[in-house]
């Protein structure tokens, strides 16, 4: 049946006019409307956190991140790091629709909602300051570091940051550059990408923050006077992330580490020695 929209009465110069009828609305555009009209009354939430939103947080980032170091002063005082997370959570997972939808989205609510536990509590020296009685061992030992205790919610479930990066995505997508792109607000993190991770772009934001990571001498070297690579903690921590019954840890790290290092390295392979640096858990900061 076909719907007609009603003519209405209105008034000139205090005299009553019949108005002409507006023209026929079919049905089938109303019924294609109602959802967004529905949404618009806060009545349905987004399947997904929208690129509108994404850009938004690009643009946040940008503006705040340098070198992937944070201007926390600044990021702290924008209302828009709280409009994302509040859009990031208002999403069903389960209708991102891909693995890399999936990915994307959740590293995004890990480094998200890991810059605005930061700004929770900011000013401080590090996030270690957040654990329990501010010890990241003792905490460790009885499974109250921050990373356990902190809760957001998506789509009405709350969530860890550890429930993210473990139960969610080492877990479900065994996708060992994701340890290239998860930053917990420390020096010796990888540095924080300057814009939101996108399933369309993920493989190529992926590698190049894997690239950045192990071409960053503060972090990942190699020393050829010694035959020694320098890494981060965070391979040595997650080493079965990276390594495999075929395949070692420096198999795995050759896409992405500096060409020179490369060539220095290829003939004297079988003898290279692997030092993992200390990690600083200094607040990434600018």
């Amino acid at each position: 049946m076909q719907l007609r929209c009603k003519t209405r009465t209105i008034y000139r110069n205090g005299q009553q006019a019949r108005a002409r009828p507006t023209p026929h609305c079919p049905g089938w555009l109303l019924y294609a409307l109602l959802p967004l009209l529905l949404l618009a009354a806060g009545s349905l939430r987004p399947a997904f956190a929208d690129s509108s939103a994404d850009s938004i947080y690009t643009g946040l980032l940008q503006r705040f991140v340098q070198d992937g170091l944070v201007n926390y002063a600044g990021l702290c005082q924008d209302r828009a790091l709280a409009d994302y997370c509040d859009n990031l959570a208002a999403t069903r997972p389960e209708d991102l629709g891909s693995d890399a939808a999936a990915i994307a989205f959740w590293i995004n609510v890990y480094n998200a909602f890991t810059l605005r536990l930061i700004c929770d509590h900011y000013p401080l020296e590090t996030i270690n300051d957040l654990h329990w009685l501010k010890s990241l061992y003792i905490s460790i030992l009885i499974g109250k570091t921050i990373w356990d205790s902190y809760t957001f919610r998506i789509d009405g479930r709350d969530y860890t940051l550890n429930e993210v990066e473990h139960g969610i995505l080492r877990a479900r997508y065994r996708d060992n550059r994701i340890h290239g792109a998860l930053v917990c607000a420390s020096i010796s993190c990888p540095p924080l990408r300057r814009e939101a991770y996108r399933a369309g772009r993920l493989d190529e934001q992926l590698d190049d923050n894997m690239r950045v990571w192990c071409n960053d001498s503060s972090k990942n070297r190699y020393d050829p006077a010694a035959n020694t690579l320098y890494l981060s903690k965070i391979f040595d921590w997650y080493a079965a992330d990276f390594e495999t019954a075929e395949h070692s840890l420096l198999d795995a790290l050759q896409p992405y580490l500096p060409p020179d290092a490369l060539s220095a390295m290829q003939p004297r392979q079988t003898d290279i020695s692997i030092c993992f640096l200390e990690y600083d858990w200094s607040l990434n900061e600018q």
